[in-house]
């Protein structure tokens, strides 16, 4: 994992540090005299300054020591290199520290109550929110706002509605970063959709070596997502991420993109590519159905590809038999109504797909399609190895397996209860979606 390391602070900058043994009487600039609530500590940051607010790890701060607000971030740094910060200080073999929100946001950048128009070079690392016992839905984090330079690392999301919004209707948020982050138990407590990650108008998106679990579970439907990433979203890449156990789709890219190196278990979908892009050295892997009346088990579709996409060295592997299950898929999009738009210059080679029941590589046509017409054009599949026999491959493990290989209990609940407990200073390097993928591909290599 290609961790940031932020250089120490400038000479004129702040750094509040916050704990639940301070007071609020202290002038909270340093340990000894830290503040004792994120309240008081706020009032301390500065807009255009490279200050940092720091909060103890291993501390647990509760709704008394919050805003009614929640977190609500109002300040730019300076530069790149001079942001202004939320992190934590103290014992590294500690946990992050925990800011239980009970009903109220997370952090928040948004309009209103004097935050300046533009906000930028801003860095959330290694902090934990928690949703306790919320009664609304509410976003853990929530990016409001045009925004330039934003980097979330180390961060964990528990138990709200969104994990993560990033979304600037008629703005931008340019440069957002989201590495190695934790988003799990996202759900809605009426029946609005969850996700874990939705991003909209973001030019410049990178979510890199997360995790993100249990999106929309507790009463699944269609349009409940780890990561949906809009159509208005630009140059997004989505790499070396475990999605697992959602309600839907494990990724939606309508933006189209690079998803690559990813692990992606238990999702009815795994990924909708609905633009140019590639998905490349995937692992896909116990598709779900929605529902018993909404079926699906559906590795990779692929939609409103206008210049090209590539799909290459995938593993899909082990789903039981279903309606809608099958392998790849091309399909037409219907926009606007009584619209169908194809998708063109499309490469489907080298991919590996092992006991998934269901066609391996489909096309659809519109309905009412003339016999032997098509709406697409350019489509290309080759070398791939669609129902690969066990006695083909060197060793096709399945995520069970892998599990109890790396000392869990060989459920797929066991590894995601591990997974979701990783963080910057608390790292298994068997865990991650790099370590996975490459023991996957591995195991699916022709003999």
């Amino acid at each position: 994992m290609n961790w940031n390391d932020i250089p120490s602070p400038a000479s004129d900058a702040r750094v509040v540090y916050v704990s639940t043994d301070g007071a609020d009487t202290n002038d909270g600039y340093s340990p000894e005299e830290s503040l004792r609530t994120i309240t008081a500590a706020l009032t301390r940051m500065r807009h255009g300054f490279p200050d940092r607010l720091l909060l103890r790890r291993g501390d647990v701060f509760s709704l008394t020591d919050l805003p009614t607000t929640g977190i609500r971030w109002k300040c730019s740094g300076r530069s790149a290199s001079e942001p202004s910060m939320l992190g934590s200080y103290g014992n590294l073999a500690l946990p992050r520290p925990k800011v239980v929100t009970d009903g109220r946001p997370g952090f928040e950048v948004r309009g209103g109550g004097g935050t300046p128009a533009l906000i930028e070079h801003v860095v959330v690392m290694g902090v934990e929110f928690d949703a306790g016992s919320r009664v609304g839905d509410t976003h853990g984090i929530r990016l409001q706002l045009n925004m330039r330079d934003v980097l979330i690392e180390d961060v964990r999301v528990h138990g709200f509605f969104n994990g993560l919004t990033a979304q600037m209707t008629g703005g931008v948020i340019e440069g957002l970063t989201v590495r190695g982050c934790v988003f799990d138990h996202c759900f809605s407590t009426g029946t609005a959709h969850a996700q874990g990650i939705y991003c909209d108008e973001v030019t410049g998106l990178l979510i890199e070596g997360c995790v993100v679990d249990d999106v929309g579970e507790n009463h699944p439907d269609i349009f409940m997502h780890g990561l949906y990433i809009q159509g208005d979203a630009r140059n997004v890449t989505v790499r070396e991420c475990v999605i697992m156990r959602v309600s839907s789709h494990g990724a939606q890219l309508r933006s189209g993109g690079l998803f690559e190196r990813n692990v992606v278990v238990g999702c009815p979908i795994g990924l909708l590519l609905a633009g140019n892009g590639e998905a490349l050295k995937n692992v896909i892997t116990e598709a779900t159905d929605i529902s018993p009346t909404v079926p699906r088990r559906m590795a990779i579709d692929v939609q409103n590809v206008t210049l090209g996409a590539r799909i290459a060295g995938n593993v899909i592997a082990h789903t039981q038999a279903s309606s809608s299950s099958r392998g790849v898929q091309i399909q037409p999009l219907e926009y606007p109504a009584g619209t169908w738009l194809g998708s063109h210059n499309v490469v489907v080679e080298g991919n590996t797909m092992h006991e998934w029941a269901g066609p391996s590589y489909r096309v659809i046509e519109p309905p009412g399609a003339a016999p032997g017409s098509t709406i697409h054009s350019g489509l290309v599949e080759h070398d791939n190895h669609w129902g690969a026999t066990a006695g083909e491959l060197v060793d096709p493990i399945t995520i069970e397996a892998y599990a109890q290989k790396v000392g869990l209990d060989g459920s797929i609940a066991g590894l995601a209860a591990a997974c979701v407990q990783q963080s910057r200073h608390a790292w298994r390097s068997d865990l991650s979606a790099e370590q996975i993928a490459t023991a996957f591909r591995r195991g699916y290599a022709r003999v």
